[in-house]
């Protein structure tokens, strides 16, 4: 009896000390494989924003619009059906001496469209969105710059340098689109991965890494980690949910196993012993 008590206690320490680490270990890159993963999806949205901003802000009209206020561009181009169908909500114009000069948009807290020649009254929305990008401008390449926002609003922020549509200059100063992290967004990162997404605000962390966090629950893994956030303040926290199923089924067939390996070991020294007493 002593001899199957030491070997059921040999069997568990087994699996805690060698089979469960091994097994939380898969899961800790299962979790940061598929936050990776949403992430490259929200990268790729945010590249797709660059490159609109982009082409808007390397077009001859435009650069014409910079320095004019043409009416007939403002007109002709901006419309809340627009900005709607791209799910942006504001296009800024902003003049060399990082000014803006026209804002055409989408009030985040009313949800009121409008268009101004200066971030006051119906427009004084974007007063703090310009404020947190413009120290940004002197960095924006021909490429465009894009920018994590956690501050006025989660959001997605892409800029660039208004040039002439064969990329010469001299830039007559910037363009700055804005997409919401919103419902449609995040459901669109859950269409492109098959996860679910949440991406809020949450406290900067104390160091300059960013580390997934870890909550373990019966049936879920809940993963998190701080995102690249360029806004003063708080910053974007990703996080999904990942079944456990992988782990809850080789838990079962471990245990499985010890089971059978416990009864065969109780078999055989059950006929040890009976021989043992039989002589």
């Amino acid at each position: 009896a002593g001899l199957l008590v030491l070997a059921m206690i040999a069997l568990l320490l087994i699996e805690r000390v060698v089979f469960q680490p091994v097994l939380m270990k898969a899961e800790n890159q299962q979790a940061g494989q598929e936050l990776a993963r949403i992430e490259n999806s929200l990268a790729q949205n945010h590249n797709a924003l660059t490159a609109q901003t982009r082409d808007w802000a390397h077009w001859d009209d435009t650069y014409q619009f910079i320095q004019d206020a043409n009416s007939d561009y403002a007109t002709s181009n901006f419309s809340r059906e627009m900005f709607e169908d791209l799910h942006d909500q504001a296009m800024i114009f902003i003049s060399e001496d990082q000014q803006p000069m026209w804002i055409a948009g989408i009030d985040p807290g009313t949800n009121t469209y409008g268009t101004c020649t200066s971030a006051t009254g119906d427009c004084s929305w974007a007063a703090p969105l310009i404020a947190e990008v413009q120290p940004f401008l002197g960095e924006v390449e021909a490429t465009g710059l894009p920018l994590n926002l956690a501050s006025p609003w989660p959001a997605l922020v892409a800029i660039a340098p208004i040039l002439q549509t064969d990329r010469t200059g001299p830039s007559r100063g910037w363009l700055i689109k804005l997409r919401l992290i919103d419902e449609r967004l995040t459901d669109l990162l859950e269409e492109q991965t098959g996860l679910p997404v949440q991406i809020a605000t949450g406290p900067a962390p104390a160091d300059t890494e960013r580390k997934v966090a870890l909550q373990r629950g019966p049936d879920l893994l809940h993963a998190g980690k701080p995102l690249l956030t360029h806004s003063r303040g708080p910053e974007l926290v990703l996080s999904t949910e990942i079944p456990r199923d992988r782990v809850k089924r080789a838990s079962r067939i471990f245990r499985y196993s010890l089971a059978w390996t416990a009864v065969l070991l109780a078999v055989v020294i059950g006929v040890v012993l009976a021989l043992l007493y039989g002589l």
